[in-house]
């Protein structure tokens, strides 16, 4: 079995759309620049690709209440840990 890398991005709204989508976040980071990265558990590139897909084609399903309260979620994370650039664009 390979391991699988982790998904990681700097988009506030992707990040949320993969937490109501059932990927667990493992961790937030800061990059060489200080920029929030969310990192989430690997899944196989084959559904990575069309979780991306379904986003940014706005061809996704996932509840509307469900991604207000992860965005929320990530945003008081953020806060929590000492605030910083909140991320826009992955």
């Amino acid at each position: 079995m390979s391991v699988l890398e982790p998904i990681r991005t700097s988009d506030l709204y992707l990040a949320a759309y993969l937490q109501v989508a059932e990927v667990p976040l493992l961790g937030v980071e800061r990059d060489d620049t200080k920029r929030v990265v969310f990192v989430f558990e690997g899944r196989d590139p084959a559904v990575v690709r069309q979780l991306k897909r379904q986003y940014f084609s706005g061809a996704s399903k996932v509840s509307a209440l469900g991604f207000v309260q992860a965005i929320r979620s990530l945003k008081a994370l953020l806060h929590s840990q000492g605030g910083g650039d909140l991320p826009s664009g992955g």
